[in-house]
Parts: C-alpha cells; structure tokens; sequence
C-alpha cells in the first residue's frame, strides 16, 4: 500500500510505490482518497490469524470470533432504537476505525479473555497452537513493518 506524508493541505509521495501511484496524475486532477491508521503489518497479521485458528478450533466464523472478542472487551455501544429497545453496536476494527495502539490495547485485552475464558473448552491440540500465537504477539512489536 503506497504511503504519503501529510504537508498543510497536501499529502506528498512518501514510498516508491506512492510516487508511481501519483505520476499516473496530472496536477489539478481531483481523486478520492481512502484514509487508514497505519498498522504493524506482522501485528495485525498475527491478530487476524490468531482469531482465524480460534474461529476454526470453535466452529465459529472469524466475523463472530472477532463480535465475542469486541463484546468480552468493552468495545462496544449501546443504542436507543425506539421507546425501550436497544441493540447492541460493535466498534470495528478497520484499519479506518482503529488505530495501531488502539488494536495493541484490544489484543491485550482479547488475548486474555480467549486464553482464560476460550482456551479451557478447546481441545489440547489447538490450545497449544493458539497459546503459541498469543505469545508470539510479543515478538511482534515494532510500528510498520
């Protein structure tokens, strides 16, 4: 993914692969410009697949792995629809929607409620694969690489 720097009102090629994005334009041209938090790619890998092998080892589907994990942490809001009925809104965890710390402070989070609460009702073969991968996370700490 190409990365720019941002300048007073400007946003100037920060990667090769930005400058070859941009010299397909022409100064004035108008484009949309999709915004995401930067991420520590190894990171947020590590945290996908992780939730992927625990999705899997329960039968579950990744979307529902990540809502238990959302619901278990806190990050979520409540909503008034109409007289008493409320539903319950996940935050997303887009890279449009959630920063590199606030995804570090999550896994935090999600990583100690799957190893207490998820690991215990698993079979010894996963738990120890997943075990491996949450204490991997540690390895993985340095921003954008």
């Amino acid at each position: 993914m190409p990365n720019f720097q941002v300048k007073l009102y400007d946003l100037v090629p920060y990667t090769k692969e930005a400058h070859e994005l941009m010299s397909k334009f022409s100064e004035g041209d108008v484009v949309d410009v999709d915004v995401l938090n930067p991420r520590h790619t190894k990171f947020n890998n590590l945290v996908h697949a992780t939730i992927d092998k625990v999705a899997k080892a329960t039968g579950l589907s990744h979307q529902a792995v990540q809502a238990q994990l959302m619901i278990a942490t806190g990050r979520f809001d409540i909503l008034k629809v109409s007289g008493t009925k409320r539903v319950l809104v996940l935050r997303s965890m887009h890279r449009r929607a959630m920063s590199d710390s606030e995804l570090r402070r999550f896994w935090e989070d999600a990583s100690k409620h799957i190893l207490e609460n998820i690991l215990p009702r698993l079979p010894n073969g996963d738990v120890e694969e997943i075990r491996q991968m949450i204490q991997g996370d540690a390895h993985v700490s340095t921003p954008h690489s």
